[in-house]
């Protein structure tokens, strides 16, 4: 899932508009090398949950499946000396996000093949409670079905995987670490609770990394920001990590993009505001392209799939001189503003239908070289303003203050749209929503919530009715 694709899209917009920011390369040590550093100079972070799902069909046997995965890792090790997998952790995200995987789960299961219970329960367990010789016997894309037993066989391959790592000459001196993983493996007894956390072949990078109970995050993408920020913080501490320059993260989902501009933004801002520290950790968001046909169809297809690599510095830079954004004490607040525009245009959590994010840029760019810049881009500082500590009545003003900065932005869209060919009936759906919401402003509510969850607050489940989701 991510941001909207297509040619109006977040992606295709980014490349067309900022094309000096980007190169596609073969692999992630072809990118690494390009942006010129050494592999003792790099962290590869890759989203585990993206990888587990790039795996062929055709690999029907945990011994198959594993071999792919393992390739998938073993590629990033040649690329970087550290390495990390994020996955999701069920128990730990926002009560948004499971709803949203429940719809998801909802569309697969109309696709999946018909059986009867009796079969279903043999070979698509709907529980965690098997073991690592039912995950020997089984096809492993069947139990990907079932969200609720898909956590085990992640840990059936991360700790095969461990295994062949510590096993192999060439990575001895390397660092693999799974956030989000039992380091049991199939092997935790049944019934036993699952225990994810971070599980390495280092165990003092296993210590470090490890998060308090106050910290704990369930969602993968939000881990990768937060793996960023803790290299950054043990590196300018002195503690760890002393020699890492680039950070080159592997996902495919859009949502990164925006996630990793604010994050820039917030890396950037505090480079201004502390000159006892060394220059930030580059990020290189590396987007895995779909494998490419090729007449010889010997080559495996996870092997010739491409990366489209972006360095979010020069990213950063150009969207905020494509927008006019000239003052850079506000470039936290146009890429917080940018990027919970582009959720409402389609995204894991909210969609007002009719929006667009080539028209959402156009008008932020208005809206930067507007005369009320000031006003709309201050009252955006709310979404990293808010915190567990924030009182309810504070909350409740720094919202508003965020669904009227959005507010202005989907009304410029309207505006736009009217005036584009046959974008009328675009316009038309926008504003019926926006008006079916009068009374509570759920859409934009939400639209305001992405913008805070990104920033990095993940609020109370029982708090989510007041950012217009359901109870």
């Amino acid at each position: 899932m991510g941001l909207p694709t297509g040619p109006n899209g977040v992606k295709d917009l980014i490349k067309n508009r900022f094309m000096s920011t980007w190169r596609e390369f073969d692999s992630v040590q072809q990118a690494r090398a390009a942006a010129g550093f050494d592999a003792s100079q790099a962290v590869v972070i890759l989203d585990g949950n993206v990888l587990v799902r790039q795996v062929p069909v055709a690999a029907s046997t945990f011994e198959d499946y594993t071999a792919i995965f393992n390739r998938f890792v073993f590629k990033a090790l040649d690329a970087a000396d550290v390495v990390m997998v994020v996955f999701d952790e069920p128990q730990k995200v926002t009560k948004a996000k499971a709803a949203e995987q429940a719809k998801r789960d909802a569309q697969s299961k109309k696709v999946a093949p018909v059986m009867s219970s009796d079969l279903q329960a043999e070979l698509v367990p709907q529980t965690d409670d098997f073991d690592y010789d039912f995950v020997l016997r089984t096809n492993p894309h069947d139990v990907m079905r079932s969200r609720e037993a898909r956590p085990r066989l992640f840990d059936a391959i991360c700790k095969q995987t461990m295994n062949i790592v510590m096993q192999r000459h060439e990575y001895k001196n390397k660092i693999l670490v799974f956030d989000g993983i039992d380091g049991r493996g199939a092997s935790r007894p049944a019934g036993e609770v699952r225990d994810p956390c971070m599980y390495s072949n280092d165990d003092h990078t296993e210590a470090l990394l490890r998060r308090s109970e106050s910290h704990l995050l369930g969602e993968g993408d939000l881990k990768i920001t937060d793996l960023e920020s803790e290299i950054q913080h043990l590196r300018d501490s002195g503690t760890f990590f002393l020699c890492i320059r680039v950070v080159l993260i592997v996902t495919i989902d859009t949502d990164s993009f925006a996630i990793e501009l604010m994050h820039e933004s917030a890396k950037r801002e505090q480079q201004a505001n502390r000159s006892d520290l060394s220059p930030p950790v580059k990020t290189i968001l590396c987007f895995r392209e779909a494998a490419k046909k090729r007449k010889d169809d010997s080559t495996p297809a996870f092997q010739s799939a491409t990366f489209s690599c972006f360095d979010m510095s020069l990213l950063h830079e150009g969207i905020m001189n494509g927008l006019g954004a000239d003052n850079q004490a506000w470039h936290r607040h146009v890429s917080a503003l940018l990027s919970m525009s582009w959720a409402l245009c389609g995204s894991d959590f909210v969609h007002l239908r009719g929006m667009r994010a080539d028209v959402v840029f156009d008008v932020i760019s208005d809206v930067c070289r507007g005369q009320n810049v000031g006003v709309i881009l201050d009252a955006v500082e709310a979404a990293w303003q808010i915190k567990s500590d924030t009182p309810s009545s504070m909350t409740a003003q720094l919202r508003t203050q965020l669904v009227e900065s959005l507010r202005v932005v989907v009304e410029g869209v309207i505006s736009r749209l009217k005036n584009m060919p046959r974008m009328a009936k675009s316009a038309c759906n926008i504003k019926e929503q926006i008006d079916n919401d009068a009374n509570d402003d759920a859409t934009l509510k939400k639209g305001a919530w992405v913008g805070v969850y990104w920033a990095g607050f993940q609020c109370e489940d029982n708090e989510l009715f007041e950012w217009g989701f359901v109870k």
